[in-house]
């Protein structure tokens, strides 16, 4: 009975397989046929929406035609009117044109005259005042080196606080060695390093004055000072000639007062290079010689050092140097100003001519203005007129030829409705009839189902009667054998129970001592935790003591370095100030502040002299501004008025643009601020988090930097490793760094997941169990990402699903291999 209903099932089934590829196959033609009308029924909706624009462009372009022509013979009318004016206006001009030329000429001669000596006056102020100028740089230059020998800036720090010192006693020494002697200028450089200590030698009267000196420097200025006594009475002794080689004594001129410091050098030779300096220096061992080039050679010493920029002795041939140009920039002055009033003079008179000759030619300029700008207006209007006809008869041409354009589109338009037409009506005649077809086929199919259905429930019925009658006997052998089984098991088991239970008295008693052991060591610990305790908060308030103490001194540092500051600040303002209003007054009242300040003037109230140097900087700022008389100022200002018109329209739209963009910058910093404080706070808590498990406990946070906006504050990172203080992430050791930075990282992927991430040997710093959490993190982690770990470590590589082995057996060469986990 079974077969027979399995072969019925297989008939069914094959019938039925055969019905849904033919239905299926109806179905797909239908739909293809359905895309097809769709297709249709849009293009013909196109192409009647083209109809219609082409119909309503064709009525749009006739009306405008229409009014185009009625345009055109307006024009053509303006056209000859204009021309007529036109003619008439540029005769007038030219009868005006005559006379103006005449004036023009004359004015042009004077302008000429005046212009020649107003470039002279002007040139001989211009060069008044750069000798002017050039006279108070020296006279400041001077000035300021003055200050710098008085104040002995070019000696060591100890011989000027002697110096300062000494300004405040009734009793100062006579300078310093530098002060006293005169060297060639083309050894002056060699001696000022070769006697660069010995310039310094504060020089005094007799051995007392001697002795309060070293008193001053032992009590005030501390360092070390050289005195050298005046001893004019003895003639020194001249050095011994050595040839080839030049005495230093004999290049140096000393003051009778010092000349006896001249025997102090009277083994020191000038050679030409430092060859000849060794070669004498054999012969004259205790003598020292000087190259040109610096070097020392005194034996079988040799030295050299770089030459100072600036010295006693190059700062007392400075001074000489200016005194000279001093005394020429002055004369150069006095006689450039001379010539300046003489030029004048002359100025004046020809600006009388010209503004006389001015007046005439400005009433003859209006009258040609007049008709000029008359003409051009004309003129204007004539192009206009004639442009428009122009334009409106080549309109007319394009509107025509482009009516004649959208008539043809129309009639091919019209056409391919048509023709849509049609292969809309086969289509549908051809879905009709499938449609019937395929409601054939379904019919059949759900028959044939129905039928399959009967014979499946027969077949299955039939299935379980067997498939129980099978179970049935199964069940019954395998409950025997169990409960033979069963039976030898329960008494093995019987048996070890009454070991185990003999062992666990044993284990019992043996733990209960153990107990009592462990008990004993706790107490003792505890003794020594509370002793540990009690000198850890000894310890604990002795730092927080010595930290407050430093704190203060810390504070106080500051404090002073902060008004430090404030003073050199203050300094270079008022250095800025003083030189501000030097140059001012040289330029506004061509005078050096000295001599201004040597003046008497009333001083104003503060808010009048504010009021009359907005007149006088207003007035001088007219003055720049008029130059000379612009006769094209009519059409000029008509030019400038449609550009002040045009410019005031595109200002007011830049003023509407940044309105418009601040507000838009405005939104935008507020949706910046709302989405940094929740990815800041997101990420915060992703990093606490982060934080905790990879150190295993601890405490872990990101801060925003006090002083700063919340848009742009910066973040500083802040951690506390189990068993340590709360501290900055720069204080921790390289493997906690790395940890806090792994946090950071998690963190930020948990609230921007990436599907892959790179680690390139993130463990090297890491201990085993640091890597075994972080290895861990990253099992957790690879849920939403794909990591990629570049590692030595073993742990890592057994927390990995996929290993590749990396080596370079050549330079620059690299290399996969296998590996094998066992």
């Amino acid at each position: 009975e079974k077969h027979i209903v399995e072969r019925d099932i297989e008939q069914r089934t094959t019938s039925l397989s055969n019905l849904a590829e033919s239905s299926t196959a109806e179905e797909r033609a239908i739909e293809q046929l359905r895309g097809q009308q769709f297709e249709t029924v849009g293009r013909e909706a196109s192409i009647r929406n083209q109809v219609s624009s082409s119909k309503e462009l064709i009525g749009r372009i006739r009306a405008h035609v229409e009014r185009l022509e009625s345009e055109e013979a307006t024009a053509r009318t303006q056209v000859s009117d204009v021309e007529i004016q036109l003619n008439t206006a540029r005769e007038e001009h030219s009868g005006q044109q005559a006379g103006f030329d005449q004036l023009k000429n004359q004015l042009h001669a004077a302008e000429e005259t005046y212009s020649k000596y107003k470039t002279g006056h002007a040139d001989a102020v211009q060069i008044a005042a750069d000798a002017k100028a050039q006279e108070e740089s020296f006279r400041h230059r001077l000035q300021t080196i003055g200050e710098l020998a008085v104040q002995r800036a070019y000696s060591t720090e100890c011989v000027q606080r002697f110096f300062n010192h000494t300004r405040s006693l009734d009793w100062s020494p006579l300078g310093i060695l530098a002060d006293f002697v005169e060297v060639e200028p083309e050894y002056e450089s060699l001696v000022e390093d070769f006697l660069r200590r010995e310039l310094q030698y504060v020089v005094v009267v007799d051995r007392a004055q001697a002795e309060r000196a070293l008193a001053i420097v032992k009590d005030v200025s501390k360092g070390r000072l050289d005195c050298l006594v005046r001893n004019g009475s003895r003639t020194p002794e001249l050095p011994a000639p050595i040839e080839g080689a030049i005495p230093l004594s004999g290049v140096i001129r000393f003051d009778d007062r010092v000349s006896h410091f001249s025997e102090s050098i009277g083994d020191a030779y000038i050679v030409d290079n430092v060859d000849r300096a060794w070669e004498l220096s054999e012969r004259y061992p205790r003598c020292a010689f000087i190259s040109r080039s610096g070097e020392v050679v005194r034996g079988h010493l040799v030295s050299w050092g770089e030459p100072e920029a600036h010295g006693p002795l190059s700062l007392k041939r400075e001074i000489r140097e200016l005194d000279r140009k001093m005394t020429m920039a002055l004369r150069r002055t006095a006689t450039l100003q001379e010539y300046a009033a003489g030029l004048d003079r002359l100025v004046k008179e020809s600006e009388s001519l010209k503004a006389r000759l001015s007046l005439e030619l400005q009433e003859a300029e209006k009258a040609i203005l007049n008709s000029d700008h008359r003409v051009r207006s004309l003129a204007a209007d004539l192009d206009r007129a004639e442009q428009r006809l122009t334009v409106t008869i080549a309109e007319i041409a394009r509107l025509v030829e482009e009516c004649e354009e959208a008539e043809r589109s129309l009639a091919g338009h019209e056409h391919e409705l048509v023709e849509i037409a049609a292969r809309k009506a086969d289509v549908d005649e051809e879905i009709q009839s499938r449609s019937e077809r395929s409601e054939q086929l379904r019919t059949q199919t759900d028959l044939l189902r129905r039928d399959l259905a009967g014979l499946q429930s027969q077949l299955a019925v039939l299935e379980e009667r067997r498939s129980t009658v099978t179970r049935e006997i199964g069940t019954l052998a395998e409950q025997a054998a169990d409960l033979e089984e069963r039976s030898n098991h329960a008494e093995t088991q019987i048996q070890q129970s009454v070991e185990q239970q003999e062992q666990t008295r044993e284990r019992i008693r043996s733990l209960e001592e153990r107990r009592r052991e462990l008990v004993q060591e706790r107490d003792r610990l505890d003794e020594a935790i509370v002793s540990a305790t009690t000198s850890l908060e000894q310890l604990r308030g002795e730092l927080h003591e010595a930290e407050s103490r430093w704190d203060e001194t810390r504070g106080l540092l500051d404090s002073w370095k902060d008004r430090h500051n404030v003073l050199e600040i203050e300094k270079t303002q008022v250095d800025s100030d003083l030189k501000h209003l030097s140059e001012t007054c040289f330029n506004e009242l061509n005078e050096t502040i000295e001599s201004v300040c040597l003046n008497f003037f009333e001083a104003l109230p503060p808010g009048e002299l504010e009021i009359q140097e907005q007149e006088f900087r207003g007035l001088r700022e007219k003055i720049d501004a008029m130059g000379a008389v612009n006769m094209m100022a009519v059409e000029e200002y008509q030019q400038a008025e449609d550009r002040f018109q045009f410019l005031t329209s595109q200002h007011q739209d830049l003023l509407d643009s940044i309105r418009d963009t601040t507000q838009a910058i405005d939104e935008i910093d507020a949706v910046c601020r709302r989405q940094f404080k929740e990815a800041f706070e997101a990420i915060n808590a992703g990093f606490t988090q982060a934080f905790v498990h990879l150190f295993g406990g601890g405490h872990g946070e990101l801060r925003l930097l006090d002083g700063a906006g919340e848009a742009d504050a910066g973040v500083e990172i802040v951690a506390q490793p189990p068993g340590k203080k709360l501290q900055n992430v720069l204080l921790l050791s390289g493997g906690e760094k790395a940890l806090t930075a792994l946090a950071l990282l998690i963190a930020l992927f948990r609230y921007k997941p990436s599907p892959f991430c790179v680690l390139d040997e993130v463990d090297a710093p890491l201990d085993d169990a640091n890597v075994d959490r972080f290895a861990q993190m990253v099992r957790d982690m690879s849920e939403q990402t794909q990591f990629i770990v570049i590692t030595h470590s073993k742990r890592t590589m057994e927390t990995a699903s996929t290993l590749y082995g990396v080596t370079m057996e050549e330079p620059g060469i690299s290399k996969i291999v296998s590996v094998r986990l066992n």
